[in-house]
């Protein structure tokens, strides 16, 4: 049976080209405890105006994939902004299923971390940290990341494993996330990997799970990238296969909603 599939980094639902023409905050001069209340600031800001989710399920709805997983998702919290928003997309997608893994607590206020929405059955699902870096000495941006793991049923029956990752910008943190994956992979296992991996398709630190994995990036049109959304220069976003699972085809929808283009992929077991 063939399958489509797709991943999207949704940046917390926000609408992209209407951040863009909002003013950024001047960190300037700032101390970080300074840098973090403008930070937390422009948030709640940006959260009020510009969050659309109806908007990302439609994006999903019009690539009609049967699961889709998503990547900077927030979940519930008492703080505004912060909502089930899993739950929202899958709804308004048409989707009957979802799930959440927390990765941290944005500015403290609430679970963040990554996403799935599905039309199959979703048989068991688990978060899967990944650890941090002992020394953080690149001059990087570092986040705790984690891996969402799910397994699904499919139409015909048939269970498949999928496993939702974003990647930490710093070497360190992307290898540990190479790493965690690897250690979560039953060999022989139907599986799926997708996710944001902030890093090219030639990287280094990518090439161990090329030995498990196929990825699906040859399958695109030379040259094809996926961020950001608006003008894309790289292409950093994944579908990747192993465990006797097939990739036919893979396509990076025209879709500007979030910073990030969506890809979709057809798979066959």
């Amino acid at each position: 049976m063939q399958y489509k599939i797709m991943t999207f980094n949704i940046q917390h639902g926000l609408d992209h080209l209407r951040r863009q023409a909002l003013p950024r905050p001047d960190y300037s001069g700032l101390s970080e405890e300074q840098r973090r209340e403008v930070a937390a600031a422009y948030m709640v800001k940006i959260d009020q105006e510009l969050i659309d989710l109806p908007k990302v399920a439609g994006g999903i709805r019009a690539v009609h994939p049967i699961f889709c997983g998503l990547n900077e998702v927030r979940d519930k919290s008492d703080f505004p902004g912060f909502s089930d928003q899993a739950k929202t997309i899958a709804e308004n997608a048409g989707m009957d299923y979802h799930a959440f893994g927390k990765a941290i607590d944005l500015f403290e206020q609430g679970p963040y971390g990554n996403g799935f929405v599905s039309s199959c059955p979703i048989l068991s699902v688990e978060t899967i940290g990944i650890p941090d870096p002992l020394v953080k000495d690149e001059d990087a941006y570092y986040e705790t990341r984690c891996i969402l793991k799910a397994k699904v049923q499919l139409p015909d029956g048939r269970p498949l494993t999928v496993m939702v990752t974003h990647i930490g910008l710093a070497k360190a943190e992307a290898r540990n996330a190479v790493a965690t994956i690897l250690a979560n992979t039953v060999p022989g296992e139907p599986t799926v990997l997708m996710g944001d991996f902030n890093l090219e398709p030639d990287s280094e630190i990518l090439k161990p799970l090329w030995d498990i994995y196929t990825d699906t990036t040859p399958l695109l049109p030379a040259g094809t990238k996926t961020y950001p959304s608006h003008a894309p220069e790289i292409k950093i976003d994944y579908i990747c296969v192993a465990g006797g699972v097939k990739a036919l085809s893979a396509e990076v929808p025209e879709l500007i909603i979030s910073d990030h283009r969506p890809l979709s992929a057809v798979i066959e077991l």
